[in-house]
């Protein structure tokens, strides 16, 4: 039954339940400026992030202890939270003069391939759930050659903060700082190593 059909002087009323309240949606930031990079620049094809199911889709994730997964309740990431980090990372690696960043989906033969795998990506309330959790943000990265899949190098990246408070948009908000900061280390880091790289094979060649 659809409804309830009340008797009334007027005539039939039908009272309906009232519409749950709508999610609030969040999505990750990225740097507004776009530099055009050097002619010649190697181009790095950032792949979709690989990560575990609880951290694959749109929830956004928080926990009592470290241990057992909640769903912030009323709140979901914009897309499937792997797809955000790789665009907010390609959005960055886009500042670098020195790199062309694309997605898989460009079509454009790339130079190097660049994975990150989320290790984490959740609130702790380690002081309880009335109090602000602190943020754990963790990627590991590996870059690797695009045609032969020569791994270059691999990295662990890892930061952690205290949001201000235990709401979700105070949650989201030190997520996504915390993202940004990551970002920035892993886009140096890259530099670092396709550079390292390209002076092994001047020097062989």
């Amino acid at each position: 039954m659809s409804g309830l059909c009340v008797a009334a002087l007027s005539g039939c009323v039908t009272l309906l339940p009232d519409p749950a309240p709508a999610d609030n949606v969040y999505t990750l930031t990225a740097p507004q400026l776009i530099n055009t990079p050097t002619q010649g620049a190697p181009i790095v094809r950032v792949d979709r992030p690989v990560a575990p199911r609880s951290l694959s889709g749109q929830d956004i994730i928080l926990s009592p202890d470290g241990r057992r997964i909640l769903i912030a309740d009323q709140a979901r990431w914009s897309d499937a939270l792997p797809l955000l980090v790789q665009k907010a990372l390609i959005d960055q690696l886009g500042g670098e003069r020195s790199l062309v960043a694309i997605n898989t989906s460009s079509g454009v033969r790339a130079d190097y391939r660049l994975l990150i795998t989320i290790k984490d990506f959740k609130a702790v309330f380690d002081n309880g759930v009335d109090n602000a959790p602190r943020v754990h943000v963790h990627y590991n990265a590996s870059l690797a050659t695009a045609t032969e899949r020569e791994l270059i190098a691999v990295k662990d990246f890892s930061q952690q903060d205290w949001a201000q408070s235990h709401q979700v948009s105070s949650i989201v908000a030190t997520k996504d700082r915390l993202n940004s900061v990551l970002n920035d280390e892993i886009a140096a880091w890259v530099n670092q190593q396709i550079t390292n790289s390209s002076n092994v094979s001047l020097a062989v060649n």
